[in-house]
């Protein structure tokens, strides 16, 4: 058992010491493959920044919109209730 617990030893080390090394001999600052231009990876960080805001906007304009709603259409509080609950 002490064999393999040197082997075990010694593989961790040796990962450790590659964690310096590159991955690969591509340089790290290059475009990514799957982009052609500036302007698709622009538009790829824009599309992922949005998907995660939406359902901020979405809840906020509710909350907003509600009360125009209710107004219009003589909602009670209940109903102004379910309608903001039904967007979270």
């Amino acid at each position: 058992m002490g064999a393999d617990a040197a082997d075990a030893d010694a593989e961790v080390a040796a990962s450790l010491s590659n964690h310096d090394r590159p991955i690969s001999d591509k340089d790290p600052n290059a475009r990514p493959e799957c982009f052609t231009s500036t302007f698709q990876e622009c538009m790829f960080i824009a599309s992922v920044t949005m998907a995660v805001a939406m359902t901020s906007f979405l809840t906020g304009s509710i909350t907003v919109m509600s009360s125009f709603a209710a107004r219009d259409l003589n909602m009670t509080n209940a109903e102004i209730t379910w309608m903001n609950a039904a967007t979270s």
